[in-house]
């Protein structure tokens, strides 16, 4: 039977998953520090991970990315969903570290082992315009770059990838994947 993970699910579980969560007073099934004791579950058990505002609260990120590859098998759907990283929320003290869309475009260690990468923006909808009529013509990418607030969140959808993409060697491989060609 393969399992359906709401990592750090705090008291919104999703309906239909295991709930993990470091906090007794959440919605979990299992409570337990994953960024020190990883996640309680076999290899290649899961085949859905998904995770809304707790990957920027563990200080092991690439821990925790590494055992979400570890319990997802071949094609698990995983998505994250964290504040962007000119949020006001991403300002929050409890948060262990900021997030862009560099943290996945540009990591070789991500992109070898998770596939079919994308991204979607939620967006302060007033700063938005506002910044449209201060820069005409740019694009929401352009303009999330530029101005402070105007992204608040960001997800990211990814499969695992078993076994792991090879490295790329070359200069023209690397290049050819390089974060501004993705835009």
């Amino acid at each position: 039977m393969a399992y359906r993970v709401d990592l750090g699910c705090g008291r919104a579980k999703q309906f239909g998953m295991i709930g993990i969560d470091c906090l007794e007073d959440s919605d979990a099934d299992l409570i337990v520090d994953v960024d020190r004791e990883g996640i309680p579950l076999p290899d290649d058990s899961c085949e859905a991970i998904y995770s809304n505002h707790s990957m920027e609260h563990f200080s092991r990120t690439h821990f925790i990315l590494c055992e979400i590859w570890r319990i997802g098998m071949q094609g698990a759907q995983v998505t994250i969903r964290v504040p962007f990283v000119q949020a006001q929320a991403q300002h929050d003290p409890a948060h262990a570290r900021p997030f862009s869309e560099f943290w996945v475009r540009r990591c070789y260690w991500f992109r070898q082992h998770f596939a079919d990468l994308r991204l979607e923006f939620e967006y302060d909808a007033e700063l938005l315009e506002w910044a449209r009529r201060a820069v005409p013509g740019a694009n929401d990418d352009v303009l999330r770059a530029l101005f402070w607030n105007v992204c608040d969140n960001m997800t990211v959808h990814c499969t695992v990838r078993k076994p792991v993409a090879p490295f790329k060697t070359t200069h023209a491989e690397v290049e050819a994947e390089t974060w501004w060609r993705q835009l």
